[in-house]
C-alpha cells in the first residue's frame, strides 16, 4: 500500500531578483558579484526560490520606477515567463516606485530594506513560537551551551554571567 507524503511546509514562492547598478555607483566587478550573490541568498532566506536574476545598468534613475521603460518591460517579460508572484529589487525604492513596478510587473515588489525586514520579522516570530511550542508540548526547556574556552573563561567578570545564562529562567544558577 503506497502512502502519499504529506507536508505541513508551505510551498515557497518563486521569485525574480533584480539587481540595478546605477551609473553613479562606482563598484568594482568583484563587489558587484559579491553583492548580487548576497542578495540572492537573502531572497532564499526570505523563503522564496530565486528562479531568475537580472542585472540592469541604470544610467539615470526614473523617479516613477527607478528603471527605464525598456528595462521595466524586460523584467515584466521575465516575470510572466517564470510565473513569479514576487520580484525583489536590490535597491531602495520609494513607495511610488514600488507601486508603479507592482502594476507594471503584476507581482509583489519588495526592495532590499523590505526583504531584510521580512527576514527579521520571521526570525522574531520563530523565536517567539518556539518557547510556546515547548510549553504546549510539555517538553523540557532547550539546552543552552556556553563556550568556556581558556581565554574568555579567565575573565573575572565572565564566570557569574555564564553560570546565570545556564540557569532556567526564574531559577538560581547551579554551582
Amino acid at each position: 500500500m503506497a502512502h502519499e507524503a504529506t507536508s505541513t511546509h508551505k510551498a515557497r514562492d518563486r521569485a525574480i531578483a533584480v539587481h540595478p547598478r546605477l551609473a553613479v555607483e562606482h563598484w568594482g566587478e568583484y563587489a558587484s558579484i559579491s553583492r548580487r550573490e548576497e542578495f540572492e541568498r537573502l531572497v532564499e532566506a526570505g523563503d522564496c526560490d530565486c528562479v531568475g536574476s537580472l542585472a540592469l545598468t541604470v544610467r539615470r534613475a526614473s523617479p516613477g520606477s527607478l528603471f527605464g521603460a525598456g528595462q521595466v518591460a524586460e523584467v515584466a517579460a521575465l516575470v510572466a515567463a517564470q510565473q513569479c508572484p514576487v520580484v525583489f529589487v536590490d535597491h531602495q525604492l520609494s513607495p511610488v516606485q514600488q507601486r508603479n513596478l507592482e502594476k507594471a510587473w503584476n507581482a509583489k515588489v519588495v526592495d532590499r530594506t523590505g526583504l531584510i525586514l521580512e527576514i527579521v520579522r520571521w526570525v522574531i516570530d520563530e523565536a517567539s513560537r518556539q518557547p510556546m511550542a515547548w510549553r504546549a508540548g510539555a517538553r523540557d526547556a532547550p539546552t543552552i551551551s556556553v563556550n568556556h574556552s581558556a581565554a574568555p573563561a579567565q575573565s573575572p567578570g565572565l564566570h557569574g554571567p555564564a553560570k546565570q545564562a545556564r540557569a532556567p529562567p526564574g531559577m538560581p544558577a547551579s554551582p
